[in-house]
């Protein structure tokens, strides 16, 4: 049986409605922020299909990062110095920007910075990184303003347990609480009068001569102005994006003793990754070892990538009979390179998607920019 919106239902909520960001993560929320402080008067409503956020930005590690040293490297091998930089310095800015427009309390951020984990048989990744320390260092120097990357002379110990044996920690780098930053992000939108829906699964939308049709699945209505922040999911709405979808898959434990304070730590490029919180443990990755199958729209636990998990959590990290209270999955919008999409796909239709994973640093800033993009 269908279920169609009442006269009521369009008339008071579909009807009149200016600006229309589908997406209600890290982008969609700053985009409309800045849309409504633009032109405080038109009507900006955020439409989002999940309770919270659908794709990353309430299911990502909270880690406050723009590179690690192994990252930047590889990076390097394909990209020019100056394409490399502008990646950081636009992660470095858009973090600066994020704590500013939040409030550094309001989300918890630590300045804990990032350590970049080195394993015994890891000698010539380690070798290579050190030695290319300085360069790195230098370059970065114009952007950070200080030295980013330094050599740790002792690792955390967690348990006891941590059989790494070297470290370097980019010290510019921290953590955030990611379930404070969407809330405050949501008040913020509250207080400037932006209406937020959720449970509204956008099927798709057509510009048309007098303004955008957008199909809601049980009804169609018109409207002005249509951004779209859906980052891995945009191409259901916009085919022609290079955007594709990556899982990253995450669990947490229960509360274990003997574990730091605070910090973020990455491990093969920033494939694997974990964190202290709230005296847990927290850790995720792994899809590089099963790219197939993590290449993927839909959300979901695997027998591969959860037995890596676990078995880098009891080999590294804790005890093997400690819980794991918490497991979940979230989804990464990539393409070719690092770059992101910020642009108008028509004169009333926007796009801010292809965050690469990077999205607690660049996200406020893409919706900025993206709101930028609205001539009103």
């Amino acid at each position: 049986m269908s279920k169609e919106f009442s006269y009521w239902e369009y008339a008071s909520y579909l009807k009149g409605i200016d600006v229309l960001i589908i997406g209600g993560g890290i982008v969609g929320m700053s985009a409309a922020l800045h849309l409504k402080r633009k032109s405080p008067k038109a009507r900006v409503v955020v439409v989002e299909r999940d309770p919270f956020s659908a794709g990353a930005s309430t299911k990502n590690a909270g880690f406050a990062c723009f590179g690690s040293p192994t990252e930047l490297l590889d990076d390097l091998e394909t990209m020019s110095e100056g394409e490399v930089l502008g990646l950081v310095e636009r992660r470095f800015r858009g973090l600066s920007y994020l704590r500013q427009l939040l409030g550094e309390n309001e989300i918890d951020y630590q300045a804990s910075g990032g350590v970049e984990l080195f394993a015994p048989n890891d000698n010539d990744s380690w070798s290579n990184t050190v030695e290319k320390l300085d360069y790195l260092n230098r370059i970065l120097f114009e952007i950070t303003k200080s030295e980013t990357y330094k050599v740790l002379s002792e690792i955390p110990a967690w348990k006891g347990k941590i059989r790494f044996t070297k470290g370097i920690v980019n010290v510019l780098e921290g953590a955030i609480d990611t379930g404070k930053m969407h809330r405050r992000f949501s008040d913020l939108l509250r207080s400037e009068s932006v209406e937020f829906f959720h449970g509204m699964n956008v099927k798709s939308i057509e510009e048309v001569s007098d303004g955008v049709e957008v199909n809601w699945g049980n009804g169609y209505s018109k409207v002005s102005q249509v951004f779209v922040c859906t980052n891995a999911f945009a191409k259901q709405l916009v085919p022609s994006l290079d955007v594709r979808p990556a899982r990253n898959q995450v669990i947490v434990t229960a509360p274990v003793e003997g574990i730091p304070d605070q910090g973020t730590f990455h491990y093969d490029k920033g494939y694997v990754y974990f964190r202290p919180i709230h005296g847990r443990i927290l850790l995720g990755g792994f899809r590089h070892m099963d790219r197939l199958t993590e290449s993927t729209d839909e959300f979901g636990l695997t027998d591969t990538i959860q037995h890596m998990l676990e078995a880098f959590l009891y080999e590294y990290l804790a005890p093997e009979t400690t819980p794991i209270e918490y497991r979940w999955s979230g989804i990464l919008g990539l393409g070719p390179d690092k770059t992101t999409i910020v642009k108008s796909v028509s004169p009333r239709i926007h796009v801010g998607v292809r965050m690469g994973g990077m999205g607690v640093a660049i996200g406020s800033e893409i919706g900025r920019e993206l709101s930028k993009l609205w001539i009103c």
